[in-house]
């Protein structure tokens, strides 16, 4: 036997054709794919199906996540100038700078904003790693290198300016993860203790959702404290997406077919960004052009508890959505159905 899905598209997609595909048979029923191609959705606006199969919610624009510089509040700037390795100062090719922070989101960050400050006429070139955290200081595990600027930059001078380093691709860092946001000169650069660059620290207790400034005097080996609950001023420049959206399925099985609905099964958050919610609607009956919804707002789980379910077609409706203001994502890959 072959699946027929019956499909009400809301946009023109150009999605793999599903007649192909075989049914796998078990245990006297059959086995139907969930295919995410196969989806309506029901606000293009809000959801897309992805190039790799995933419904997701769409990209709608970018945000910015960090500590704001602000010279009028509890956020001005703070500088160490008592020792020539200050420990804002990158007077060093073996210096390095690091903010660690809690991912309290999903974050597909594309690019890191820092306040730096020049001093003197450095040469060469700076960049931002970012590398995975443990016990609140950064790893040896580099997770993605920004590309360099040129530390030259007329515009440093004073209290600094919010330098762009980009990202060569978009990393994406799930929620919860311990991130380090490094800031290191290359290894040619041309620094020393009157021409150097700062990454500017926060005054005070400002910004104390994040965690301590730390320094390093040896290429990153050792960690040393700025000042607790001190951060250096920076942004992460990332994804933010619609908030919610959905999509439905009307799958046809057989005349009065019993639906299984323990073997409900859908490949929830297949990335492991740990974001975003999915609740369903479920239904079956007779009619293919009008779906009823019987239980709704059901968790995955709840799903799989239903009863078995009675009709020609199973209605499924998906609800993805995430909290403002929309770093976090949600989404869903494939999935299958079983009926008798």
């Amino acid at each position: 036997m072959r699946s027929s899905f019956l499909v009400f598209l809301a946009v023109v997609l150009t999605f793999p054709a599903c007649d192909d595909l075989s049914i796998i048979r078990e245990g006297g029923g059959t086995v139907v794919p969930i295919l995410t191609s196969d989806a309506k959705i029901e606000t293009p606006a809000d959801l897309e199906l992805g190039t790799d199969g995933i419904l997701r919610l769409r990209v709608n624009g970018t945000g910015e996540y960090g500590c704001s510089f602000n010279t009028a509040g509890s956020n001005g700037p703070y500088e160490a100038t008592s020792a020539s390795f200050s420990k804002n100062i990158v007077n060093s090719t073996i210096m390095a700078h690091a903010n660690v922070l809690n991912a309290a989101h999903h974050f597909g960050i594309s690019s890191v904003r820092l306040r730096i400050r020049r001093v003197g006429t450095p040469a060469g070139e700076m960049y931002v790693e970012i590398r995975k955290a443990d016990s609140n200081l950064p790893t040896d595990q580099v997770m993605k290198i920004s590309d360099g600027l040129l530390i030259s930059n007329s515009g440093l001078g004073g209290n600094g300016s919010v330098v762009t380093f980009d990202l060569p691709e978009k990393l994406h860092v799930p929620k919860g993860a311990d991130i380090a946001i490094v800031l290191r000169p290359s290894s040619g650069a041309s620094v020393d203790g009157s021409n150097n660059f700062r990454w500017v620290v926060v005054d005070g207790a400002g910004c104390t959702a994040f965690s301590t400034s730390l320094s390093s005097d040896d290429g990153g080996n050792t960690w040393n404290e700025v000042a607790p609950l001190s951060p250096s001023f920076f942004h992460l420049v990332a994804d933010v997406h619609s908030n919610s959206g959905s999509a439905s399925w009307i799958i046809e099985g057989a005349h009065e077919s019993i639906w299984v609905m323990s073997a409900f099964t859908m490949a929830e958050d297949p990335r492991r960004l740990q974001s975003g919610d999915i609740l369903y609607d479920i239904g079956a009956g007779e009619d293919p052009s009008v779906p009823t919804y019987t239980h709704t707002a059901l968790t995955l789980a709840q799903v799989r508890a239903l009863p078995d379910l009675q009709g020609r077609y199973l209605y499924v409706r998906a609800h993805l959505s995430v909290d403002a203001p929309g770093f976090d994502q949600a989404e869903l890959g494939d999935g299958q159905i079983k009926f008798r």
